[in-house]
Formats: C-alpha cells, sequence, structure tokens
C-alpha cells in the first residue's frame, strides 16, 4: 500500500501530462516505438490512447489550449484546473506507463519542444532550475528527461545511462521484440473501449 501511495502523485501527473496537445494522432508505428524503448526485465506495460481519454472526459482542444468543460473544472477545483490548462508540448496519442525494477515510468511524444520545456521548468517543477544536457542529446530536468521527440517521466529521478540504454535498445533486448503479449498492445484494434 505504501509502495501505491508513493506512486499515486507521480501517475496522477503523468496523467495530466500526457493531454497537453491539441489533438490524438495515434499510430501502431508510434506505439511500436514507444515499445521497443521498453526492457526485457520490465515488470508492467500498459498501452494509453490518451485522445480516447480526452474525448471520454469531454475535454476539448482548442487553438493548442485545452478546454475543461465546467463539470471536470468543478471537481477538480479552480486551482487544479486552472495548473491544467496550462500544459502544453506532448502528443496525446499513445504513452506507454511501465515498471522497472522499483521505479515506474510514463513515455510518450513531444509535439513542441520549447512549450514543452516550458512547462516542466515553470509550471510542473517552477523551481527556477535549468535544464541539463546530458550525452547523446539527452536533456533533463530532474525527474524529466528528452531526446529527440520523445519524454521519459521516472518516479524515483533520472538515470542518464538508464534512459540512454532503453533509448538504444536493440530488436532482441526489448519488450517489444521478445513478448508477443507487448506486441499486441500495439494493435489498435484491440484496444479497450471504455
Amino acid at each position: 500500500m505504501k509502495r501505491f501511495i508513493n506512486w499515486l502523485p507521480m501517475a496522477v501527473v503523468a496523467m495530466f501530462m500526457m493531454v497537453m496537445s491539441a489533438c490524438s494522432d495515434s499510430s501502431n508505428s508510434d506505439v511500436e516505438a514507444l515499445l521497443k524503448t521498453v526492457p526485457q526485465e520490465t515488470s508492467a506495460v500498459v498501452v494509453i490512447d490518451m485522445g480516447r481519454v480526452l474525448d471520454k472526459v469531454g475535454i476539448e482542444a482548442k487553438d493548442g489550449e485545452l478546454v475543461l468543460p465546467a463539470k471536470l473544472k468543478e471537481a477538480m477545483g479552480e486551482d487544479a484546473a486552472a495548473k491544467f490548462e496550462k500544459m502544453k508540448g506532448v502528443k496525446t496519442d499513445a504513452a506507454v506507463v511501465f515498471m522497472h525494477r522499483k521505479t515506474a515510468v510514463v513515455t510518450g511524444y513531444v509535439s513542441d519542444q520549447e512549450a514543452f520545456r516550458s512547462y516542466v521548468k515553470d509550471e510542473m517543477y517552477g523551481d527556477g532550475g535549468e535544464w541539463n544536457a546530458a550525452e547523446d542529446n539527452l536533456d533533463v530536468y530532474r525527474n524529466m528527461a528528452v531526446r529527440g521527440d520523445q519524454f521519459w517521466f521516472l518516479s524515483d529521478g533520472v538515470s542518464t545511462a538508464t534512459i540512454l540504454g532503453w533509448a538504444n535498445l536493440k530488436e532482441t533486448e526489448s519488450a517489444f521484440a521478445t513478448n508477443k503479449l507487448v506486441a499486441d498492445l500495439a494493435v489498435v484494434e484491440k484496444d479497450l473501449r471504455f
């Protein structure tokens, strides 16, 4: 129970981060690419179609801004709703959540580097820090890492070596390549409807 409670705030932030973009353009190739950065020793993998989630809860995207319905704003509270509506920079297509050892990881795609980095720095953490350039085009800000158009959000801090290892997995080292059930997650027709 304690592990769940420790992980819950990260999960809530991760879910909010996934809904920062204007439209859902999920595709099998996006899901496959994300799953190919999931290591074999992963204990759990979940693929989320955030476009469907936004649609189901009634959140609209207008001119790159998220518009929450009045009932959702009321349920979230004024402060939380205001912060939520400031989020930008993440594509609302597929996101992958997985457990690696004792660390929960969310990975997805960045749609607007500047907006994403600004949101993470100013709104998510708001501590006046700076993005740090690591090696091999990996940039890190506290528990967030970005390389190209992919981001990783970790519950227990960022190890640049670990992230780069995931980003550069060989086909035979990824969970996607060796596990038929994980590969099936990439098939849109088999998505669960809610």
